[in-house]
């Protein structure tokens, strides 16, 4: 993603990397991104993995609770 719009900044999110940024620069990258194509299909296969290693771990904490 060239951008991801959370419309506000949670403690959570911060803990993700999320940044809060002031409107002027959010408009200034919002056009480009737009503009962009996305392709899922170009993930290689680490990227993938880490995906679907994270995905494991919240299945198994859940599991606990």
């Amino acid at each position: 993603y060239a951008l991801l719009d959370t419309q506000f900044l949670t403690p959570h999110l911060a803990s993700l990397g999320g940044l809060e940024i002031p409107r002027s620069v959010y408009q200034s990258k919002l056009y480009p991104a737009v503009l962009q194509r996305g392709n899922f299909a170009a993930l290689d296969a680490a990227t993938h993995a880490r995906g679907r290693d994270i995905l494991e771990i919240l299945i198994r904490s859940r599991r606990k609770d």
